[in-house]
């Protein structure tokens, strides 16, 4: 498959759990079963500018992640919506802030209920419920620097001629802030009579109830898929910032 956001060959997929018949099994589980690895648990990074500093790990934690690093984590979802979350690595998101690197700058800036958040490794782009665009669309600065696109399906996003003046975005997992700089969630084009701007990696859509992290968040964080003990953890990595709320 090509990918002509990231650059990536594929996608691999390691799903939680399978249903009936003939997808009653899962990977991670047979390679366990088979003492192919110590513990039913991987881990992914993505680094999109040097091809061979992508990582994944499986049955083991990072050799690189040194103790004492800051490990943001959630329990896995089991229902909700209509979507089995049995099968994907599943977490609540309790809400998105934005703000600067320090945690009593965040504001918290979403809907006041948990989103059901799926980390899928194979997703380009974030997408998110059409109600969370206002909140994050009012956030941008006054001064017409950034626009809307919205294409025929009514899905939402927008760009932006500058990014540099921006505030940084937070999403909160289990009382963690991870945080993302404009720059990792911004995409920059270029028209063909040479002008330029940055198009938002997160799209917003009136078909989805619930928000999938794509590419943008496993190139920032060390993400593990612990299936010994249901949860997700997220290092930092590179000094790539967690802010414990």
């Amino acid at each position: 498959t090509h990918f002509n956001v990231t650059g990536a060959d594929g996608i691999f997929g390691f799903g939680r759990e399978y249903g009936s018949g003939w997808k009653s099994f899962s990977v991670l589980e047979m390679l366990y079963h088979h003492d192919l690895i110590d513990t039913k648990q991987f881990s992914v990074f993505r680094d999109s500018k040097n091809k061979d500093g992508s990582k994944m790990y499986l049955g083991e934690y990072p050799k690189q992640i040194e103790k004492g690093k800051p490990i943001a984590n959630c329990r896995f979802r089991n229902n909700g919506g209509g979507i089995d979350f049995r099968t994907f690595w599943t977490c609540r998101l309790s809400h998105v802030v934005y703000g600067t690197n320090e945690a009593a700058n965040f504001e918290k800036e979403s809907n006041e209920t948990y989103v059901d958040a799926i980390f899928d490794t194979g997703t380009n782009f974030i997408v998110f419920p059409i109600e969370l665009f206002e909140k994050f669309y009012t956030q941008l600065p006054d001064d017409n620097s950034c626009f809307v696109l919205l294409d025929k399906a009514q899905t939402k996003s927008f760009a932006c001629t500058k990014i540099d003046h921006l505030q940084s975005f937070g999403f909160v997992f289990n009382g963690f802030i991870l945080t993302f700089e404009p720059k990792d969630l911004f995409i920059k084009k270029t028209l063909p009579m040479s002008s330029t701007f940055y198009v938002f990696k997160i799209y917003f859509s009136p078909n989805n109830q619930f928000i999938i992290f794509g590419m943008p968040f496993f190139e920032k964080y060390f993400t593990i898929f612990d299936l010994e003990h249901s949860q997700m953890k997220f290092i930092s990595y590179n000094n790539n910032t967690i802010i414990n709320v």
